[in-house]
């Protein structure tokens, strides 16, 4: 996870509701020297999106990941016990790692099973056009060269 600092004083800014998937506010404010600063790294998902269209959320490349992952991992399991010891070290390493891979796809076939994956990503656009409903946020983000949907501009 990053931590955005101020340009003009370097100082690392704290936020309590910052998103580590970098979406949010661009916009920060330094505590220290009281400048506004704009972050790129941290993307407006109703003007930017997401990436990733809701009605588009395809479980079938994390199931097969999962799925491969799981079934090569029990292999490497297995393989420790019959192979010679020396040989036995590269399969705990390669097993281990399966194991990571296999437990994070799950968990991602999981979220997007059972509507996690769409629900977060409703709730950021949500938030979004929240902050874009203030008109001077949106001028602020016109300003820093964002293309603001009109809608968000009249009043």
């Amino acid at each position: 996870m990053f931590k955005p600092y101020c340009p003009n004083c370097k100082t690392i800014i704290n936020r309590e509701d910052w998103n580590s998937f970098g979406y949010g506010s661009p916009i920060f404010t330094c505590p220290k020297c009281n400048k506004e600063f704009l972050d790129k790294r941290v993307h407006e998902p109703a003007i930017e999106g997401i990436g990733t269209d809701i009605n588009k959320i395809n479980i079938s490349l994390n199931l097969k990941i999962a799925l491969l992952s799981t079934t090569i991992w029990i292999t490497c399991w297995y393989a420790v016990t019959i192979v010679p010891y020396k040989f036995k070290f590269p399969c705990y390493m390669c097993g281990s790692f399966l194991l990571l891979i296999a437990l994070l796809s799950w968990m991602t076939v999981g979220r997007i099973a059972f509507g996690k994956e769409a629900k977060t990503i409703r709730k950021l656009i949500k938030e979004s056009e929240q902050r874009l409903q203030d008109k001077e946020y949106a001028q602020k983000l016109l300003k820093y060269g964002y293309k603001v949907p009109e809608k968000y501009l009249s009043a």
